[in-house]
């Protein structure tokens, strides 16, 4: 209100807002939903989250433990006008094997700033597996020749601990399957096996879904 030296006054108004705190979200995940990111998903990974409207973001970056780190481009963030936002396929192949931290920091329209994290695991290495006919089953005079007259031969090896073990013929058929021990050591009795030399696959998938191959060739 203003009133000059005759007495007259007039009135107007102004609105303020006090604005001192603003908020955000990131989750990170990976193609299965696990939060295990494997080597099939390394490049697959989304962020998404949310900021205040009409807010900026002003870094968005992606770290391992060893102090590697990625940072997003502002130009691959896409941010939509009610604040959530999303980033898809992000590499993180050239990150370590480990937990990852994700984080994003934003300022809203009053100057408030702040900073949120997430967090996802990368297992992208599966121990070799080998294999190797069971010396129970190598029947004859010797115990490497790998032929047998065992109709349900067993294989041994190694590979990941509590890796799932697979064995499968030449026309893809699984044959036997086994979960290996916590010191990786598996064995694993086929289904009965016609004469003649047979190809045996053996694939192990680790908890992460990363798989190897061998192979083993038993004559019966």
């Amino acid at each position: 209100t203003s009133t000059d030296k005759a007495g007259n006054t007039t009135t107007t108004t102004q609105t303020v807002t006090i604005d001192t705190a603003t908020t955000n979200s990131i989750d990170i995940t990976d193609e299965s939903g696990d939060d295990v990111v494997n080597l099939s998903e390394v490049a697959t990974s989304d962020i998404t989250g949310e900021v205040e409207a009409s807010s900026t973001i002003n870094s968005l970056t992606i770290s391992d433990s060893n102090g590697n780190s990625i940072s997003i481009n502002p130009e691959d963030i896409t941010l939509n006008a009610d604040g959530s936002y999303e980033v898809k396929d992000v590499d993180l192949s050239s990150l370590d094997d480990g937990e990852l931290s994700v984080s994003v920091t934003s300022t809203d329209i009053a100057g408030n700033t702040t900073t949120s994290t997430d967090t996802i695991t990368k297992d992208t290495v599966v121990k070799e597996t080998t294999a190797d006919l069971a010396d129970s089953s190598d029947s004859g005079v010797s115990n490497t020749d790998n032929i047998t007259n065992d109709t349900t031969p067993t294989i041994k090896g190694t590979t990941e601990a509590n890796a799932t073990v697979v064995i499968t013929d030449k026309e893809g058929n699984e044959i036997g399957t086994a979960t290996a021990d916590k010191d990786g050591n598996y064995e694993i009795t086929t289904t009965p096996l016609n004469d003649g030399e047979h190809t045996l696959t053996i694939t192990s998938t680790d908890k992460a879904g990363n798989t190897t191959t061998t192979t083993q060739t038993v004559t019966i």
